[in-house]
């Protein structure tokens, strides 16, 4: 059995496999509700071990509560540490730095230029160098026509504020393909390095960022991305990734939408703390 190609229930062939792999899956599900119903129907015939259970239920939560509050107050405070450091004045201490080059590679679909601007303002803005920053722009053919659009506005407003501005339009129905941001990526990539190697820039020199359409990278990121993609062991093996925070448009967004965005927000910050359970996030680094 090939594990790393199996998704669902759907990719096994056995019945057996496909009935074992689908009660796994109803498990947890099916646990979770079973304590609801255990707690309301048993309060009847055994209340009181039903108020022992419910005490240590309790105790549990209040033990997970404190341990997440712990991880989040420990990001935060590393995470305003790393906001006060001037990551270039420390990156410009180690030779050759200035030979690292970012490839950002923005896949859309019908999004508009307005959004696209943004993120690119952002790029823009940061405090890195602009002619060691080449950014991708990446369309679908099925919507050409809002990629055109894209691709006008764009180009107009950012041609030659970076090393290099490509724009890519990934094809419709290709054999194998998945429609989506992974498969947009994927050719945007391949396109990238034939244009790169034009250039004669060393790939390894290169480090990529496949970042969502509405990514907005603090100002120093790509500094502190490169100071340590330089000084950290086996740095070639790893994903770099930020603290995705949840406010783009918070204030113009709807009350329920804010509570949302900003428990997300904490909860990205409590994972950074705890690396056994990281994976990585939709927008992050590669070498």
């Amino acid at each position: 059995m090939d594990y790393l190609n199996i998704a669902c229930a759907q990719d096994l062939r056995k019945k057996k496999e496909k009935i074992l792999y689908r009660s796994l899956e109803l498990l947890p599900g099916f646990l979770s509700f079973f304590t609801l119903f255990f707690a309301l129907i048993f309060s009847w015939k055994k209340p009181v071990w039903v108020g022992i259970f419910i005490i240590f239920f309790d105790v549990y939560w209040l033990l997970k509560v404190l341990y997440l509050s712990f991880h989040q107050v420990s990001a935060f405070l590393k995470m305003k540490k790393n906001l006060r450091t001037n990551w270039l004045e420390k990156l410009k201490k180690i030779p050759n730095w200035d030979k690292i080059y970012h490839l950002v590679i923005l896949p859309f679909y019908k999004e508009g230029p307005e959004i696209i601007e943004d993120s690119l303002n952002s790029i823009l803005n940061s405090n890195y160098p602009k002619e060691k920053i080449i950014v991708v722009v990446s369309g679908e053919e099925r919507a050409k026509e809002n990629a055109k659009k894209v691709r006008e506005k764009i180009e107009k407003k950012f041609s030659g504020k970076f090393f290099a501005l490509f724009f890519t339009l990934h094809p419709a129905n290709l054999p194998g393909e998945i429609p989506g941001k992974g498969s947009n990526f994927a050719f945007a990539f391949e396109v990238a390095k034939k244009e790169i190697s034009k250039f004669g820039i060393f790939f390894k020199n290169i480090i990529v960022s496949n970042f969502d359409v509405d990514t907005k990278p603090y100002p120093d990121y790509f500094a502190c991305l490169t100071y340590n993609f330089l000084t950290k062991e086996n740095s070639n093996l790893v994903s770099f990734q930020p603290i995705p925070i949840y406010n783009n448009n918070i204030w113009e967004a709807p009350s329920f939408s804010r509570v949302v965005a900003m428990s997300g927000s904490f909860w990205q910050m409590m994972q950074q703390e705890r690396p056994e359970a990281l994976v990585s996030y939709s927008s992050h680094s590669i070498p």
